[in-house]
């Protein structure tokens, strides 16, 4: 099999969704002239208009949502909704790491919302693939997989993630497995104090 080699651009959705038809035009040119035969991007919403330009110019679309991480959001799914903050062996919830944290990738209805969503988007637009990005526990791996860096802890050590665990392997966890701190205590974004 013989398969076209993609050299692909990826576009930031809050670059590309206010184009009008025109400038969308004239940026797809532009990248097919310099050799993108593909844009790639992530975002909730899609411009059926935007894709068929484009197509016109030659170009494939491959859509994507982030799966567990909420940084597009500036992770306002963990200040809603805050047991989905991964929690680290110690009992304390994961650092942030510049825009990244993660969402803890146990939750049904959390995964559930977000295979829904992924769904909904490429049935109703005519995208030429589509990636789900951060379908991962949570790591940065750009950061903490450099080498010297300092790796943050594993998660997720959550009560939820726990009680899975057990229930799905059958294994007991010894008594001291550490459980999620009594009081997230201010911003979900601020991780809590020790003590």
């Amino acid at each position: 099999m013989n398969a076209e080699r993609i050299f692909g651009a990826f576009l930031f959705a809050e670059d590309w969704q206010p184009w009008s038809p025109s400038e969308a035009s004239s940026q797809f040119d532009v990248l097919a002239a310099r050799g993108v035969n593909a844009v790639f991007t992530e975002a909730e919403t899609y411009r059926d208009d935007l894709i068929e330009a484009a197509h016109h110019a030659g170009l494939s679309f491959i859509g994507g949502i982030a799966c567990f991480s909420d940084h597009a959001h500036q992770n306002q799914v963990l200040e809603q909704r805050p047991e989905l903050w991964p929690i680290d062996a110690s009992g304390a919830r994961r650092t942030p790491m510049e825009w990244y944290v993660g969402v803890t990738p146990t939750f049904e209805d959390y995964a559930a919302g977000r295979l829904a969503l992924a769904e909904r988007l490429v049935a109703q637009h005519a995208l030429d693939g589509f990636v789900l990005d951060f379908i991962r526990w949570p790591i940065n791996w750009e950061l903490e997989l450099r080498p010297g860096a300092v790796r943050e802890p594993e998660s997720s050590f959550d009560a939820h993630t726990l009680d899975r665990f057990q229930a799905e392997t059958g294994m007991r966890l010894p008594s001291a497995s550490p459980t999620p701190p009594r009081s997230l205590g201010g911003s979900a974004l601020t991780p809590p104090r020790n003590g």
